[in-house]
This record gives C-alpha cells, sequence and structure tokens, in this order.
C-alpha cells in the first residue's frame, strides 16, 4: 500500500479551514441536521427495524455514518451517544444474534434481507383432490414480492397463466397451456428480467381458477450487504479508540471481535485479483456472480477499518488489491471518463452456463450511475483520510466525474453526464474530495443546500448533510 505523503501533515487542518467561511449556512445545517434527528425523530424506528426490506442497509447505516461525521466534526457526544445506540442495535438484529435462519434453514452471518431483493418462495398449484401439478417461482433479478400467478382452466386440460406485477406495470398472458408444454413455454430464454419459472408436478389441473401472491424468500446477501453495514459499525470502533472514549470502550472490544466473525465468514470468497463473488446458489439473481464496483468499494472500506482496529496484514493487502483493481477499470470513451457498473462475467455475460441461475446472459455492460458511485467515493475519501491508495490521481478521476455530472438542474444520473432524472444527493459526496477545487465545492454546496432546507427532507438527506458539515470551518 502506497502512503500518501502529499496529504501526510494538513490533512484534519485543511478541511477544517478551507472550506466554506459562511457561518449562517454552516448553523443551517446543523439545525436541520438536529431537528431531523432529536426532534421529529426520524430514525427512531429504525432501532427495532430488521432488514427485510433493506432497512438497515439503506437507512439506518447511513444514519450511523452521519452521526459519526457530527461527532467528529463536533465532539458532541449526543451524536455519538445515539450512534451507539443504533451501533448496538444493528449488532444484535444479526442473524446469528437474532437467532434468524434463512428460508433455508440455514444460518449465514450477516443480515437477512428479502423483499424486492431475493427470488420467491416456491408455491405449489393443486387440484380439487388434492394433487400437486404446477410449482411457481419469481426468479426475476428484483420485485418478485410484486408479482401475481393467476391460473385458469380453459376446459379439457387446458388452462391459461396470467402473470402480474403491480410495481412494474407488467402483465403477461401464456394461453393455450397444458402440463405437458408449460415448462417450455414460460422457462425459454430465463434471464435476470424472467418473472417466472415452473415445473411440472402431476398430470390433472385444477377445475377453478387459483390467484397466488409470490412471497420473497429471506436471504442473508453474505457479500452484497455486509460490508457496508459493517464499516459504519468498524469505524465507530476506529473512533471510540482514537478518542480514548471510556464509557463506550466495552462496546467497541465487543464489535472488533464481532466484525471479525463477520469478515472471517466469508473470506473463502475473496479472489486474490482483488475482487469478491457473492455467495453461490443463494435464491437471488447475482449468486455466484462478482460483485459491482460500488459494493466492491464497499469491501475495500471495510478491510481498511478492519486494519484499522486489527492491524492485520491480511486486510491491508486486500485493501490495495482492491483499490488496485478499481482504479485499473476507468477508461475513457468517447472523450468520456468512465467506469461501468460491473465487471468480469458480469459484465461481458454468457452462454449455456450452468454456472448461475440463468443459462444465459448477454452482460451488464451498463454505466455506474452517481447513486452506486457514492460508494467509490466513500471509499476514496477514507483511503485519503487515512493516507491510504492512490491519492491523487484516483481523487483526480472522481472530481472529472463530478464535471461530467453537473448539469443545471444538478447531478445526472449516470457518471457521464447523461440520464433523464438527476440524482441530487450525489453532491453531498462528491463534495468530500472537493477540497482543492473551489468552483466545484460550491456548486455541491448549493446543491446539498436545496436537499436540506427542501420540506420533504428526511433520513436520506442526512448523510449528505453531515458530509457538508464535515468537511466546513465553522
Amino acid at each position: 500500500m502506497k502512503n500518501a505523503k502529499v496529504i501526510s501533515i494538513a490533512f484534519q487542518v485543511l478541511i477544517a479551514v478551507f472550506f466554506f467561511q459562511n457561518t449562517a449556512f454552516a448553523k443551517s445545517y446543523k439545525s436541520v441536521y438536529d431537528s431531523l434527528i432529536f426532534q421529529v425523530k426520524v430514525a427512531d424506528y429504525l432501532l427495532t427495524a430488521d432488514n427485510l426490506e433493506g432497512h438497515i442497509i439503506w437507512r439506518e447505516t447511513p444514519i450511523v455514518e452521519s452521526l459519526l461525521n457530527m461527532y467528529e466534526k463536533t465532539r458532541d457526544v449526543k451524536y455519538l451517544d445515539y450512534g451507539a445506540k443504533h451501533v448496538a442495535a444493528i449488532m444484535k438484529k444479526e442473524n446469528l444474534l437474532a437467532g434468524r435462519p434463512d428460508s433455508d434453514g440455514v444460518m449465514r452471518r450477516g443480515w437477512q434481507t428479502g423483499a424486492h431483493y431475493t427470488f420467491s418462495l416456491k408455491d405449489t398449484l393443486y387440484d380439487e383432490n388434492g394433487s400437486a401439478f404446477l410449482e411457481i417461482q419469481g426468479i426475476r433479478r428484483a420485485d418478485n414480492n410484486f408479482t401475481t400467478v393467476e391460473f385458469r382452466p380453459t376446459g379439457d386440460a387446458g388452462f391459461t397463466l396470467v402473470v402480474k406485477n403491480d410495481k412494474n406495470k407488467y402483465t403477461k398472458e401464456y394461453d393455450d397451456l397444458t402440463v405437458d408444454n408449460v415448462e417450455g413455454t414460460i422457462n425459454q430464454k430465463i434471464g435476470f428480467d424472467s418473472y417466472l419459472v415452473v415445473r411440472k408436478l402431476g398430470k390433472s389441473i385444477a377445475q377453478t381458477p387459483i390467484t397466488k401472491r409470490l412471497v420473497p424468500q429471506r436471504v442473508t446477501l453474505t457479500t452484497f450487504h455486509t460490508p457496508k453495514i459493517l464499516s459504519a459499525l468498524i469505524r465507530f470502533v476506529v473512533i471510540v479508540r482514537e478518542a480514548q472514549l471510556a464509557e463506550y470502550q466495552p462496546l467497541a472490544d465487543e464489535l472488533s471481535d464481532f466484525a471479525r466473525e463477520i469478515v472471517t465468514s466469508y473470506d473463502n470468497l475473496w479472489n486474490k485479483k482483488g475482487y469478491i463473488i457473492n455467495h453461490p446458489k443463494l435464491a437471488y439473481a447475482f449468486a455466484g456472480v462478482e460483485v459491482p464496483f460500488n459494493i466492491l468499494a464497499d469491501h475495500g472500506r471495510c478491510y481498511l477499518y478492519m486494519y484499522l482496529v486489527t492491524q492485520d496484514e491480511k486486510y491491508l493487502k486486500r485493501l490495495d488489491k482492491i483499490s488496485d483493481f478499481i482504479f485499473k477499470s476507468y477508461r475513457e470513451k468517447d472523450g468520456k471518463l468512465i467506469i461501468p457498473y460491473a465487471y468480469g462475467k458480469f459484465y461481458s455475460g454468457w452462454t449455456n452456463c450452468d454456472k448461475y441461475h440463468y443459462r444465459n446472459h448477454s452482460g451488464s455492460k451498463h454505466l455506474e450511475d452517481n447513486s452506486h458511485y457514492t460508494a467509490q467515493i466513500m471509499f476514496i475519501y477514507d483511503m485519503m483520510k487515512y493516507e491510504y491508495g492512490y491519492i491523487d490521481t484516483f481523487r483526480d478521476k472522481v472530481l472529472t466525474l463530478l464535471q461530467q455530472s453537473l448539469r443545471q438542474d444538478g447531478i445526472s444520473y449516470y457518471i457521464d453526464g447523461s440520464g433523464d432524472r438527476t440524482f441530487n444527493p450525489a453532491a453531498g459526496f462528491y463534495i468530500l474530495l472537493t477540497m482543492f477545487d473551489p468552483a466545484l465545492q460550491q456548486a455541491c454546496e448549493r446543491i446539498v443546500h436545496n436537499l436540506a432546507l427542501q420540506d420533504r427532507a428526511g433520513t436520506g438527506e442526512l448523510l449528505p448533510i453531515s458530509n457538508v458539515m464535515l468537511m466546513r470551518g465553522w
């Protein structure tokens, strides 16, 4: 790992004095943040919420990160107190500690999810005599919990299946079906966007209509959600130990041991080339493929904090491999700097392969979007903060993407400036790396300021707001 000498003296001083001297703005951000957290109490419900609909990964974890930001900025222990409550709650909600096996009966370490993330449970259609004749399952890459299957007998041995998905406004009617042709009709060209797979179980069919609402499986996305959640928990440990806060030391020690157990549980999914694959055979679309770049950045960040806590060189070596792998994946295309969403087989696709849930995949070759790219920004910022990695050149790539993404209505959806919508919260992440470019810093600040003061500001705005606060001298 290359030490970043260029910022070895001044990083914390630099971010404290270089940014935003407008005290009124700073106070307004803090007022909005404190109101949402301590008065409106937008995060209290998360203390008992599980991760089945992604509440821990997409809501509670960013809130913990924001509270840690606010403590680092203000040194006011009220932020750390509330952060400690969430950190302890997240740990207690982990599968083993909560006694929560997955739908297949296996106890996996991490935080199981369901809802639109996973395949549905297999369901069975029975005739009037109680004999099973058809098994159905939702196997789309997402949103299987919104799928309904209607069986309609059409006379003799024939029937129709109607597949509907409320969220995606999808309806597909399969006519002229029999138990002999149903598999060949519906299971053709199964892929990431297929809504249904079926299996013949018997010969006689029901003579009355049947409607089934598919129920998602509970699955622990070991390498998909875990590193982002763990990064926040281990960061809490680092802050407590650096500040020598005795009150929180028992929790920090417990978290340290806990995190090592969780990270060790998926050690076998690490590839020495510098990436991680998803656990194979899990009941979700991306089982067995390489994690995308945003998740890989989460793993890099997790390994950084694991190294800071344990001083285990294994994590440092993996951090080095990941940062190198991501850095070398940027490229020029049509005059723009780009990085795709995926890499490896996930990017290129496959044909007639039984290794994955789908025999064929044309490849996920779309650009990275600014929503997912925020994970890379946080990873690069933390490497800068702790003086690891390709600081200057890595940061310059991020700022190039920011310049490409800035437009009149905010931040473009994709990193090359394209897309018919915006993702303006990304400005609250890009701002972390703009200390040497006042114009870009001010552009990001204006966007976040508008987000912070809007009437509907809520949990999604807390981390961008706290990132601005972290970088301000007020």
